[in-house]
């Protein structure tokens, strides 16, 4: 975790108490979200498969915060969209 974000939260909470932390690549497996290199493998043109990746980017965020809080955000949502396309640029 952050030693920032640690400075912060024990400033503001008087303790770390409630602050879980944990080793990332021993708990979590590491894999590649962003990787589009196997549909591209699969013959999947490049366009779609920037598209499934933004697709089921949103599809998680709609599980994790619920359809209707999710769908608040539309803003977001768009701009979260057009980040995760310029990943892929080219340029």
């Amino acid at each position: 975790m952050c030693a920032n974000y640690l400075r912060s939260h024990y400033e503001r909470f008087n303790g770390l108490d409630d602050v879980y932390q944990f080793r990332v690549p021993e708990t979590i497996p590491a894999f590649s979200f962003f990787d589009i290199r196997p549909a591209l493998d699969a013959g999947r043109n490049r366009a779609d498969a920037i598209q499934d990746k933004v697709d089921h980017f949103h599809d998680i965020m709609r599980m994790i915060m619920g359809r209707e809080q999710y769908g608040q955000a539309f803003v977001a949502n768009e701009i979260l969209s057009y980040l995760i396309k310029a990943l892929f640029d080219e340029e």
